[in-house]
């Protein structure tokens, strides 16, 4: 069955896409699509959180340079949609191994990055790993996802100064 991709792609072509190829290839599908520029900006800000937060690992599925550049080309992005960027700084904790602390998925809850990092060395084996915090200005903050009720904060944290706390 071969799936036909019109002039420009709706959301609900791209939904019913995902239904035949399942939703860990929603960002290969994503990335293709926008680089053929058949997707337009207000369905990428909308397409981009969904397939954010279905992905169980959307860093690994693409680059995270590459979601970097998308998230910037989107504008501000929020699953539900309708939040507003925040106007000051956030403090926010991400658990992970040492040498993903730089990734893109941060939260604003503590308690949540301690169970990330958790599951990142216990769970998954991945070594040791650790919580890290920043002070994130707005303009760093590109989207709040909280499809899975996980608080998720996409962050540009480039060149900001990473605290190590611990587990």
């Amino acid at each position: 069955m071969a799936i036909k991709i019109s002039e420009r792609s709706s959301r609900a072509d791209f939904k019913s896409a995902l239904l035949i190829i399942g939703r860990n290839y929603a960002p290969a599908l994503l990335f293709a699509l926008v680089d053929a520029g058949k997707i337009d900006r207000e369905d990428l800000a909308v397409l981009l959180a969904e397939v954010w937060a279905m992905v169980e690992f959307p860093e690994r599925a693409v680059r995270r340079d590459r979601w970097l550049a998308l998230f910037q080309e989107a504008g501000f992005v929020s699953d539900p949609p309708g939040l507003v960027r925040p106007s000051q700084s956030m403090a926010l904790y991400r658990g992970c191994p040492t040498r993903r602390r730089r990734g893109l998925a941060w939260t604003t809850d503590l308690e949540k990055a301690r169970w990330y990092a958790d599951r990142h060395a216990n769970v998954f084996r991945l070594g040791r790993a650790n919580v890290f915090a920043v002070e994130l200005p707005p303009e760093r903050v590109l989207a709040l996802i909280n499809g899975r009720k996980e608080s998720d904060v996409i962050a540009d944290v480039d060149g900001l100064a990473l605290r190590e706390l611990g587990v």
